[in-house]
Order: C-alpha cells, then structure tokens, then sequence
C-alpha cells in the first residue's frame, strides 16, 4: 500500500491499525498480500492450483496503472535511489560481506551494484539492470496476483489518491 493512501485511510478512519509492514517507503508497486499460516513456503505453494480456501478471510486490493506509467515511475525511482545514495549504501554494506550474504547479494540492486563495484561493469549499465530487473519483478507479481480473484483493483490511472482511500475503506467496512 502506498504511504499516500495509508494516509488518506488514516484520516477517514482515524481508530483503525494498519498492520507495521503496509508501508516500507515503496514508490509506485507496492502489493502485499499473504495467505498462508501453516508454515507452507511461498516455493511450496507457487504453481499451485490455488483451488483450496483460504486461512483467513483477506481483503486484497491492487493499484493498477497504465505499464507504461509504471515502468516510467520504476526507473524514476531507481533514479531517485541512486541520487539519495544507494551506491554508497552498497559500497558500505559490500566493505561489510555483503557480497557474501547469497540471499542478500542477490537483491535487485544490491547485486548489479556489487557487479559494478566489482568492476564487471559499468555504472550506466548497473543502474539500466536495476531498472530493467525491477520491472521484470513488478511484472510478476501483477501477473502473480491477476490469477487471484479475491483481489480488488483500483485504476490508478482513472482516480485520485483520495478516491481510492475512500474506496478502500468503504469496502473494508462492507466486508
């Protein structure tokens, strides 16, 4: 959920908590969603048919944009992480093992920054891979979370930041 929209549900319903995790600081796609309380991993149930009930009664809601305005608010993002430091923060985590972390490492933009500090290449092209594997991820999980009909989408592209709050809680409280 974006932090917009976390704010605007907070000024309509002032009493209700959102949960710790509905915001990180995300620009643009930020969708969350979860539905398993077994233990099961999220590789385990990947591909599945999907044809069981779910563990509780979740309200899902999808910000749909036009792809090209997302991809467009992805780089500006990759831009805007790369201007507030994220190469120093690579470089620092990197002098501290970060290259070896196998899971870390492999973090989309954390890996093609080590590259380049690795000198395997270039910043331009580092930052071009960050941007491109980020697209590829967003993509994913909109293709992930159209196969799942509990998801309630909101055109971005047609409303406000507002209207979509409203749309939120006026369907949260419908249940």
């Amino acid at each position: 959920m974006s932090k917009k929209i976390e704010v605007q549900i907070q000024r309509l319903v002032p009493d209700v908590e959102l949960p710790s995790y509905a915001y990180k600081g995300d620009a643009g796609l930020d969708l969350r969603s979860s539905d398993l309380d077994d233990g099961t991993s999220y590789a385990a149930s990947y591909g599945s048919s999907r044809s069981h009930e779910p563990h509780y009664d979740a309200r899902i809601w999808g910000l749909a944009t036009d792809r090209q305005r997302l991809y467009d608010r992805i780089d500006a993002r990759v831009d805007g992480m790369m201007a507030s430091g994220l190469l120093d923060e690579v470089r620092t985590l990197g002098a501290h093992g970060l290259d070896r972390a196998p899971t870390a490492s492999q973090a989309i933009g954390y890996k093609e920054l080590l590259e380049y500090l690795a000198g395997a290449c270039t910043l331009d092209e580092a930052v071009t891979r960050v941007k491109r594997r980020s697209r590829r991820y967003a993509k994913r999980q909109l293709t992930w979370l159209r196969h799942d009909d509990r998801v309630r989408w909101i055109d971005m592209d047609v409303t406000d930041v507002g209207h979509a709050a409203e749309t939120i809680v006026s369907d949260w409280k419908v249940g």
